[in-house]
């Protein structure tokens, strides 16, 4: 009887593993997702630079600088407390626009949002890239902020529609995964910036955010033929 059981254990295991492989199969055939999936992996690269690439590159590059503030108040000014006041900057931005922006932006079509958005962030991480002036700085901070808090409920939400309900935990679980392999891009960069330079990560981070537009656009275009039939996506 016991050699029964753990043979009997043994087949329901496989059938288990048989059906996980498969239905990962159907999804990596599932073209909407995926390349949905590549553009998310090319935009979150980019993000991920700001803790990584962008911040070493400010502590390296930029040169010192002491600004007065009301005449009597000094503040120094290093690659380090750079990158301290473009966090700060951008955590503010957060907490007191999201709800403004998330509100404003339910009047345009989604696809709009999306696109506009990611366009400007992309140009807000690519001066990050090479500029070594505060005031550009926290400019280009201003404008990624602003473009992330249109863009990504955008992202979340389309998500959340191509995916197919009968596998949501397997479509999740690439997800989650997708997130890991841009952050490891994300890691990547600081060796890749070593190699090309300043200038050469600004026109790569170009060439990624463009690259996230096309391929949410492939993927939006596939899923609407597919899946909505001719419907239009807002």
């Amino acid at each position: 009887m016991i050699e029964v059981f753990q043979a009997k254990q043994i087949v329901e295991k496989r059938n288990v593993l048989k059906d996980i492989v498969d239905n990962y199969k159907k999804i990596m055939h599932d073209r909407a997702f995926v390349l949905f999936s590549l553009a998310t992996i090319c935009v979150m690269s980019i993000e991920f630079q700001l803790s990584n690439y962008i911040g070493i590159r400010l502590e390296e590059e930029l040169q010192p600088i002491t600004v007065s503030l009301f005449q009597s108040i000094s503040i120094h000014v290093d690659g380090l407390r750079m990158l301290s006041l473009i966090s700060t900057e951008n955590t503010m931005l957060v907490v007191c626009l999201t709800v403004f922006i998330t509100r404003w932006m339910q009047r345009f079509p989604d696809t709009n949002v999306l696109y506009t958005g990611l366009a400007i962030c992309t140009i807000g991480y690519t001066v990050l890239a090479f500029s070594s002036h505060m005031a550009i700085l926290l400019i280009a901070c201003f404008v990624f902020t602003i473009s992330e808090l249109t863009y990504v409920p955008v992202r979340q939400s389309i998500l959340a529609d191509i995916i197919n309900e009968d596998a949501r935990s397997s479509y999740m679980a690439i997800n989650g995964l997708v997130f890991q392999l841009a952050k490891i891009n994300g890691s990547l960069g600081v060796i890749i910036g070593s190699l090309i330079g300043s200038y050469g990560m600004s026109l790569l981070f170009f060439c990624l955010g463009m690259l996230s537009i096309f391929l949410f656009r492939s993927s939006l275009g596939i899923y609407k033929q597919t899946y909505v039939a001719g419907e239009r996506i807002s």
